[in-house]
């Protein structure tokens, strides 16, 4: 652990150059290679309480994020991104994504190989200091045993030539047990992604997406199939674009899994609301429900609220509290309070829109 910060001490020090996570789908004015790579630096500290979990009440720093970028060619470009976090009362270093992606291949595709997140739905895709709450919804928790999916793979992106953005992702990688799949390593899941963008007007826009997922499962079991759909609606006035905005979101997922011959059907989703009331200021809530993939008997509901205080481009604080229902009883009647404090120094604050 003392070797993998002082590589990060290391990287860190290097000169940033500034860069965008918006990849062009063409390489005209593409930079060459640079002998520094653009680096970055996101810090999450959390304090916390739960009525019903107190081993983690307290403060702790959750996450230290690393990313490193560069163009490799005017063709490509590498992407990595380390995390140190706690598991178990412990840091742990782990790679969160690193992938290389191949900017301009014919007939308007795209391809990245490596470890990334996978494009189920539009959360599954963010990293956590992206997210407009504190924690990743609670169907992602349930289905995915942590913070949402990820694996080693391949990925392939197609831009349609329609009149609106429409793209089409087709990703397979290596499973990773988790609830929702108990297959070894070395088993290969497989999903599709549509994502579809509409200009509703000069103030608002639309975004709609649907994914499918096949995963392997153990022996007892045959196949987990995976469905999903995930809106957003995006509201900001043209006069007082930076004083006021509005976010809708809302996610579903719904699950088939093989257990012992018997066909379990659960599903999960959740729906939220972030509105800007002043140019530093924003509120939010959110509503959780998801059933266990196991037994889907078994269900929790989650409602949850938020206050962010932008007090930079590159420093946020967030306060937020939620009661939890369940079926589970060291869930039911959860109440927690959240007080976040998220900072970043270089370029990968910004994401794509």
């Amino acid at each position: 652990m003392r070797y993998g910060i002082y590589i990060i001490i290391f990287f860190v020090l290097i000169p940033v150059v500034s860069w965008s996570e918006d990849i062009p789908r063409t390489t005209a004015g593409a930079s060459p290679q640079s002998f520094n790579p653009d680096v970055s630096l996101i810090g999450d500290f959390l304090g916390h309480y739960s009525s019903k979990d107190k081993a983690d009440n307290g403060f702790c720093l959750r996450e230290v994020e690393l990313g490193l970028a560069a163009h490799v060619d005017p063709y490509s470009r590498a992407d990595a991104f380390l995390s140190i976090g706690k598991e178990d009362g412990e840091y742990a270093l782990e790679v969160e994504e690193a992938y290389y992606t191949f900017l301009a291949l014919p007939g308007n595709l795209q391809a990245r190989v490596g470890r990334f997140r996978i494009d189920l739905g539009r959360t599954n895709a963010q990293h956590a200091h992206a997210l407009p709450w504190i924690e990743y919804p609670l169907m992602l928790q349930t289905y995915s045993g942590g913070e949402g999916f990820a694996g080693d793979g391949v990925s392939v992106n197609w831009l349609a030539p329609t009149e609106h953005y429409l793209e089409i992702s087709y990703q397979t990688f290596n499973n990773e047990p988790t609830p929702l799949s108990d297959a070894q390593p070395g088993t290969i899941n497989n999903l599709l992604h549509l994502k579809n963008y509409w200009d509703l007007s000069e103030t608002s826009t639309l975004e709609a997406g649907l994914s499918g997922m096949r995963l392997p499962q153990a022996k007892d079991s045959d196949y987990v199939n995976l469905e999903g759909v995930d809106i957003i609606y995006r509201w900001r006035p043209t006069k007082q674009g930076k004083y006021h905005s509005f976010m809708w979101q809302t996610e579903a997922l719904a699950a088939q899994k093989d257990v012992w011959a018997e066909t379990v059907r659960s599903m999960g989703m959740f729906t939220a609301v972030n509105y800007q009331f002043d140019e530093r200021w924003f509120v939010g809530g959110r509503f959780d429900y998801s059933e266990l993939p196991d037994d889907a008997s078994k269900e929790s509901r989650e409602y949850s609220t938020y206050l962010t205080f932008t007090q930079s481009e590159y420093a946020y604080w967030r306060l937020g509290c939620s009661i939890t229902k369940s079926d589970i009883a060291d869930r039911n009647n959860d109440r927690q309070v959240f007080l976040q404090l998220n900072i970043g120094i270089g370029p990968h604050r910004a994401h794509k829109y």
